[in-house]
């Protein structure tokens, strides 16, 4: 289909302007992939097959003629002023212009840079020409055979060896990572024959691994100097954004990032409903992100380690987050105003009464009422917070964060006063509430509402009754909708 057009394309009578008939080349592909596209869902299963693989390999034809024209734009001397191609029209530099006219971001066209210096010949200041220093990726970028993110992958981690390991050696791994991520076995064999766990090209993340194995072994030092240099690049940075909030930037080593990624993996896997549980929760599926469920993962680690007692403590205390919220900025929260402020002390950034109301719930994180001179009127009474006995009773009952389509460990909640505290709500097992922390901040911000369900027995969770939380705002299950739209 693609192959079809681009010799059609060809061997027509084109324009002799190259950019011309590269449009009108483009212009024939674009045609002929829409064709494919929407006949996609009446064709056999093979030839469906066929269409994504064409499509693959439109891809990483796109992606060479990309580093074709960035390694172009930093080697073609400018025919106008200018001491670059790039400058000659107005860029900054080769990046610059890949970015505006290719669409890209820095990071990608970075990337497009990187691999054409590596992968095209250079003129030495002599005028004589330099051979390329990987070749053979740049062979198989250049056939369509593998991806910009494949070659930038092998390119990237075999020049970290350049003054160490010899150029023949180097080859070697080269020769055997574009295999790799073309789909050829160590024999010659295509990978497509083997068997399932060996087949295919290998994408980019596993291209890594491999690349890393090959320069562990190839290294003559060793894997000890590149693991001390990677333990002295480790850092984490905490800063803070103009809007207030918190930005990070974290870099470990390979051990590391893998427990981290463990850990997190472990505790934002999907949650499997239990029977009693499937018919409430099977359509309440968690809606964060990806990163916004590590993000919380992460954070209920450190509260729940702040909260355990072993965490390092500070002029005799634990480390503590005090929230202030004026009396009467907390009466305007507990009406509904949505206006109600509080403020973070340390900072002084201002947030959401509704968060201070959240915090009252559960006194590992102080909240402090205070009048409008700033005298403190309430800071926690023994009666509002939960007993570790309580918290117990609790968890056992509910196993975990009770929020729709959360798995967050007993260990990250926080009790929920279900009738609050402030209105008079009792501080007992009955009215307690395990949920996380994100799932207790949309309870008070009314996004996520607990009810009252009656259960089928009379004994245990909750005394024939047990709380559910779900959301406000409720959509229709889709297989409603499926229905509904099939009747139509």
């Amino acid at each position: 289909m693609v192959e079809t057009a681009v010799r059609e394309a060809a061997g027509a009578a084109m324009p002799q302007d190259a950019a011309a008939r590269i449009r009108s080349v483009a212009e024939g592909i674009r045609a002929e992939v829409s064709e494919g596209l929407d006949a996609f869902s009446a064709l056999p299963d093979a030839e469906r097959w066929a269409v994504v693989a064409a499509i693959g390999e439109l891809t990483r034809a796109a992606d060479a003629a990309a580093v074709g024209v960035a390694g172009l734009l930093a080697s073609t001397p400018p025919r106008t002023a200018g001491t670059s191609l790039p400058r000659s029209i107005g860029y900054r530099s080769t990046a610059e212009a890949l970015r505006h006219e290719l669409g890209v971001t820095a990071r990608h066209a970075r990337d497009l840079e990187a691999v054409a210096a590596a992968t095209r010949p250079a003129v030495a200041l002599s005028g004589a020409e330099v051979p390329a220093r990987f070749p053979v990726v740049g062979a198989a970028l250049a056939g369509a055979l593998v991806s910009l993110a494949q070659a930038r992958t092998i390119v990237a981690v075999l020049e970290q060896g350049d003054d160490r390991i010899a150029p023949d050696a180097r080859a070697v791994a080269e020769r055997h990572l574009v295999d790799a991520a073309t789909g050829i076995g160590p024999d010659g064999s295509d990978l497509d024959d083997a068997p399932a766990q060996d087949a295919g090209p290998t994408p980019p993340e596993e291209l890594g691994v491999q690349a890393r194995a090959w320069l562990a072994a190839l290294d003559p030092d060793g894997l000890e100097p590149r693991d001390d240099a990677q333990r002295a690049e480790r850092s984490f940075r905490l800063g803070r954004r103009a809007d207030g909030m918190a930005i990070g930037r974290l870099v470990c080593t390979p051990e590391q990032g893998a427990a981290l990624q463990a850990v997190l993996d472990a505790h934002t896997a999907p949650r499997t409903p239990s029977f009693a549980d499937a018919q409430d929760d099977a359509e309440e599926a968690d809606d964060r992100t990806r990163p916004q469920a590590q993000c919380d993962a992460l954070l209920g680690i450190v509260e729940a380690h702040a909260r355990s007692g072993d965490a390092p403590r500070i002029g005799g205390a634990a480390p503590t987050l005090v929230v202030t919220v004026p009396a009467e900025q907390l009466e305007r929260a507990a009406a509904g105003d949505p206006a109600a402020w509080a403020r973070i002390e340390g900072t002084g950034d201002v947030v959401p009464a509704a968060l201070a109301a959240r915090i009252l719930c559960d006194g590992h994180v102080p909240a402090a009422a205070i009048d409008p001179d700033g005298h403190v009127l309430e800071l926690g009474r023994a009666s509002r917070l939960f007993t570790a006995a309580q918290r117990r009773a609790i968890a056992l009952r509910d196993g975990g964060c009770r929020g729709p389509g959360c798995s967050a460990p007993p260990g990250w909640c926080e009790a929920h006063h279900v009738q609050s505290w402030q209105t008079g709500g009792a501080t007992d097992v009955d009215n307690g509430l395990l949920l996380c922390s994100r799932c207790h901040h949309d309870v008070h911000r009314g996004r996520l509402r607990v009810s009252r369900q009656a259960t089928e027995r009379g004994t245990g969770r909750g005394r024939g009754w047990r709380w559910r939380v779900h959301r406000s705002l409720a959509l229709p299950p889709r297989r409603h909708l499926q229905r509904e739209r099939a009747a139509a």
